[in-house]
């Protein structure tokens, strides 16, 4: 069986972390957690009823230190080998990628991305794989919105995705709409 690790940090949305496995002897994170996610943060942790074991190496770190750069502004990649996107079904994976390519300060609605990938009016399924998301911030998708402009669902919360667009110059009023008429895709 695969041993599980996590690994914490801090950042200005408070302590976020990240859930990882070996696999091929290199780490692939399978899970990026959020704050109210705390559950996971502590020693004597479980993630899917498997006990995991606090622990961290150098690629996981250089992650953890580009989610802070993102979190501070700073325009960063992300390798999209380190995240373990075989556990996703291959409709959540065509929304994931097609929501990994959403640039930094562009804004995307869950209809585009539905039309885009091949599934008109599948702009509630996009939705609903966007929700389970188990890569925030690396696959950024705080990057949809509703087709009104209304913000949507984030699991970090409103709040989080409010901050994360201003951090990357999306304007947002204070109805929690974007104001931009320019949508990705």
């Amino acid at each position: 069986m695969t041993s599980i690790f996590h690994t914490s940090f801090e950042t200005g949305f408070g302590r976020l972390g990240i859930v990882w496995k070996e696999r091929h002897e290199e780490p692939v994170i399978v899970r990026v957690l959020f704050p109210e996610e705390e559950r996971f943060h502590g020693e004597g942790a479980y993630f899917r009823n498997r006990k995991v074991k606090k622990r961290t190496c150098r690629a996981i770190d250089a992650v953890t230190e580009t989610i802070k750069r993102m979190t501070e502004g700073e325009t960063v990649m992300f390798d999209l080998g380190r995240i373990d996107l075989d556990a996703c079904n291959p409709f959540q994976k065509k929304v994931l990628l097609a929501e990994y390519g959403i640039p930094r300060g562009k804004v995307s609605t869950y209809g585009k991305i539905a039309r885009f990938i091949g599934c008109p009016g599948g702009a509630r399924a996009v939705g609903n794989a966007l929700a389970t998301n188990p890569f925030p911030l690396i696959i950024p998708c705080h990057r949809a919105v509703r087709t009104d402009g209304r913000l949507g669902g984030f699991r970090g919360g409103i709040e989080m995705k409010r901050s994360l667009l201003r951090l990357e110059g999306v304007a947002v009023d204070g109805r929690n709409r974007v104001r931009t008429t320019e949508l990705y895709y």
